[in-house]
């Protein structure tokens, strides 16, 4: 089953279908949201839309589903109490397994599984660490993180264990 369909049988669901019955389209979520703010085609009511009206696709393939920064001013400020920040997760988790993840991310989660760090430490931290008697930044068990990312088939990790299975790197 794809992503789209997995998203019609959860749209179908009835817990599911009650929390978006109680959305009366008021755009409190979007008021409050500081996405928002800043990007004005980010609008979790036209979101929620989406999936109410059957737009599974096109929800899917969006970029914005990505962009909420999990707040929850939307819960504070809905009227109906809906999880707006918990059904992105799940539309999140959607689109990741129908392959739309920004490259960033996916760019930070191979570097997270080559070293356990998203960002370099740089010199001047490692120099400010001594400095301050900080301990010395522990390594971190690498194999963990890729069972991980493997078990969770985290997207295009199955491409990653191919690549180094062939002797190649990407």
């Amino acid at each position: 089953m794809g992503a789209t369909e997995k998203l019609r049988a959860l749209a179908e669901e009835e817990s599911f279908r009650k929390k978006l019955a109680g959305c009366y389209q008021c755009g409190m979520c979007t008021g409050g949201c500081p996405v928002a703010h800043v990007k004005p085609d980010y609008n979790p009511r036209r979101m929620l839309e989406a999936i109410i009206l059957g737009q599974y696709d096109e929800i899917l393939s969006s970029d914005l589903v990505w962009l909420c920064t999990s707040c929850h001013s939307c819960l504070e400020r809905c009227p109906q109490r809906i999880e707006v920040s918990g059904l992105l997760v799940e539309l999140r988790n959607l689109a990741a397994e129908s392959g739309n993840v920004p490259k960033l991310l996916l760019e930070r989660a191979k570097r997270i599984a080559e070293t356990g760090q998203s960002t370099p430490i740089s010199k001047a931290s490692l120099v400010w660490r001594e400095k301050l008697n900080l301990a010395p930044v522990s390594p971190v068990n690498v194999e963990e993180l890729q069972a991980i990312l493997q078990a969770t088939k985290f997207p295009g990790w199955p491409e990653r264990t191919r690549s180094h299975a062939n002797g190649t790197t990407s």
